[in-house]
């Protein structure tokens, strides 16, 4: 019997696991993580290597959209992706890019 998989926005360690993937992270109006660049390097250890692009999948995961909102999003060039034989992946930049330009800034109040 299958189990039933954990929706991709309330799962707090899918964002600590793209928090940690991508770097660090500031936060929004609303409070969710955009990622702003790699994390510092310490110690001996390579630096991690971050993706170029990934399957839409994991862009699901990574964002908390739902898959229908990804092809939506690279429908209208919102999202830059690209066709690899039968596999669509999306480049991690434009998801970041695309993120960072939906920030609601907070409003100041008189």
């Amino acid at each position: 019997m299958a189990r039933p998989r954990a929706s991709p926005t309330s799962s707090p360690s899918c964002w600590r696991a793209f928090s940690q993937a991508t770097g660090p992270s500031h936060r929004c109006a609303r409070g969710s993580p955009v990622p702003l660049s790699q994390p510092p390097h310490h110690g001996d250890d390579p630096p991690p290597i971050e993706p170029i692009s990934v399957r839409i999948p994991e862009a699901v995961r990574m964002t908390g959209l739902s898959k229908s909102k990804i092809y939506q999003l690279i429908g209208s060039g919102d999202i830059e992706a690209a066709k690899v034989g039968r596999a669509t992946v999306v480049f991690v930049a434009s998801l970041k890019s695309f993120l960072r330009s939906r920030c609601k800034q907070p409003r100041l109040r008189p």
